[in-house]
C-alpha cells in the first residue's frame, strides 16, 4: 500500500471494524459478531478455546451480564494492499443486573489479522490474551 490516502482509508475502515466488533459483542452477539469475520475467520482466547464464524453466529448474548469493551485503535502493519495485522488493547467492564454486582475492570491484548474483501475489511483472526496474566 503506497498512497497515503489509501493507507488512511484502510486504517479508518479497520478502526471502524474494531468498533463494530465491540458493539456486536456487547449488544448483539451472535450473527453481528460473526459478520465482522471472513468466512474462514475465527477468534481464540488465552484458555485455548477457539470459535469459528459459524460458532460465533450461533451464540446468544447471555441475558444475565452486561459488558462494555473499550478498544484502543490497533497498531496496523499492512502486509499487502488487501491484508494486514494489528495489535491493541481493550478494557472490559462487566455488570450483572440481577445482583447489581460489578466486576473489576480487566484488560486484554488482541492480535488480529485483517483481509479486505468485496464488502471491505474483515477480521480473519483475533487472538485475545489477558494483559497482565
Amino acid at each position: 500500500m503506497t498512497a497515503p490516502k489509501d493507507r488512511l482509508e484502510a486504517e479508518l475502515s479497520i478502526y471502524q471494524l474494531c468498533q463494530r466488533y465491540a458493539h456486536a459483542v456487547d449488544i448483539h452477539g451472535g450473527a453481528a459478531q460473526a459478520a465482522c469475520f471472513t468466512d474462514d475467520g475465527w477468534f481464540a482466547v488465552s484458555s485455548g478455546a477457539r470459535s469459528s464464524k459459524a460458532e460465533m453466529a450461533a451464540r446468544e448474548m447471555p441475558a444475565d451480564v452486561k459488558r462494555r469493551h473499550f478498544f484502543t485503535p490497533p497498531v496496523i502493519d499492512f502486509t499487502s494492499a488487501d491484508t494486514a495485522t494489528g495489535e491493541g488493547f481493550c478494557q472490559i467492564l462487566e455488570w450483572y443486573p440481577a445482583t447489581g454486582e460489578k466486576k473489576p475492570p480487566f484488560s486484554v491484548d488482541y492480535h488480529d489479522e485483517y483481509r479486505r474483501e468485496g464488502a471491505g475489511w474483515l477480521l480473519v483472526s483475533r487472538r485475545i490474551t489477558m494483559s497482565f496474566g
